[in-house]
């Protein structure tokens, strides 16, 4: 691929969608930087990509998706450039994903995140969802027992005081979750919105 992928040649180039690559190792250095008009980057089914850790995102961009890419443990330090524009975010199916870094909690544009089949993911970064003033949507399936557990609607330290967790697994219907978010009205305002766009989901 390095010797084929010009990025000097895409500076035009919205959307980029990596799938299916099992032989693919790496992506040249410094090649997503030169993509100044990079909206959207899809990378899925790279069973064997290695994302450096200073592979660095253009400032562009709004959409990330990271899906099965088996030695992914982190997001590689340099995806900070794209901190203040990202709107969505989506890692699904990453066996090795154990951390979310510190800096997602200054994505201040992020509307939604999924967490989908993370295995090794315990936590999120602390004080994210106060931080994370224009989130909408948070999506958290299939991950660790312990993410699980702190995600828990009876016990869990993300549920309690101040992150109302929803995901279809947990069969929430809207008036336990209304019941939920009246004992805690801080929270009411800023899920709200949340609760409309994701209504449909849910069965009374």
């Amino acid at each position: 691929m390095a010797e084929s992928f010009k990025p000097q040649n895409f500076v035009v180039l919205r959307h980029l969608s990596i799938t299916d690559c099992p032989s693919l190792t790496s992506l040249p250095a410094g090649s997503m930087m030169h993509l100044t008009s990079l909206e959207a980057l899809w990378i899925i089914k790279c069973e064997k990509l290695n994302l450096e850790k200073t592979m660095e995102l253009p400032g562009s961009l709004l959409s990330l998706a990271l899906s099965e890419i088996p030695k992914l443990k982190e997001l590689p330090r340099g995806f900070k450039n794209a901190s203040q524009t990202l709107k969505y975010m989506n890692i699904h199916g990453c066996p090795s994903f154990e951390i979310l870094p510190d800096w997602l909690k200054k994505c201040n544009s992020l509307l939604r995140l999924n967490l989908y089949n993370c295995k090794r993911l315990e936590s999120l970064p602390l004080g994210m969802t106060h931080q994370l003033t224009a989130l909408q949507e948070l999506h958290i399936v299939n991950c660790s027992e312990e993410l699980n557990r702190k995600c828990d609607r009876e016990t869990g330290k993300y549920w309690l005081g101040y992150l109302i967790f929803l995901q279809l697994s947990i069969g929430l219907t809207l008036i336990q979750m209304f019941s939920v978010l009246s004992s805690h009205p801080e929270s009411i305002q800023k899920w709200t919105r949340y609760i409309f766009v994701t209504s449909s989901l849910f069965l009374i």
